[in-house]
């Protein structure tokens, strides 16, 4: 039961953290906060924006030892890929049913993509453990090495419709 509230309070959380870092940089002048925040509006840089809430919210987990056990590292390697991922799908789904894309969209959209990410999350995390040590290097390079991606393309766009602002 623990377990399903603080995954209930992360989908929360990844929301609140995913908005606050989506106006971080634009309202700092900290070059900084580039690497974490969104640089622009286009769906890439909410993609990386999504992906560093859930960064935010792994290290809360791990601090507090909340829900700690040998599937930990894979529940959140699966869930952070299905958390980026979702976006543009939702993102692109909403635009086309409506659109339009607005602030109430936007929230929305997240915290779909959260709840999805968090009940993937919490469905691994409750499965039999599976643990090994070589799993869970896998699983936390993967989570790593989505990031350095998502960094790496914030800083080199390509000119494709998913990194123009818009």
């Amino acid at each position: 039961m623990k377990l399903i509230k603080m995954e209930r309070i992360g989908t929360i959380l990844i929301v609140l953290f995913t908005l606050i870092l989506s106006n971080l940089y634009l309202s700092t002048d900290m070059g900084l906060f580039r690497v974490v925040g969104a640089n622009n509006a286009s769906v890439m840089e909410q993609m990386k924006v999504i992906y560093f809430s859930l960064i935010f919210f792994i290290i809360i987990e791990m601090l507090f030892k909340v829900q700690y056990n040998d599937n930990f590292f894979y529940a959140k390697a699966i869930s952070s890929y299905i958390l980026v991922f979702s976006v543009p799908m939702l993102f692109y789904t909403f635009k086309n049913m409506f659109g339009v894309m607005n602030m109430f969209m936007y929230i929305l959209l997240i915290f779909l993509a959260a709840l999805l990410c968090q009940s993937f999350s919490c469905k691994i995390l409750l499965d039999e453990q599976i643990g090994t040590l070589k799993g869970k290097l896998i699983s936390i390079l993967s989570i790593l090495l989505l990031g350095i991606i998502l960094v790496y393309f914030s800083y080199n766009p390509l000119s494709t419709p998913i990194f123009m602002a818009g």
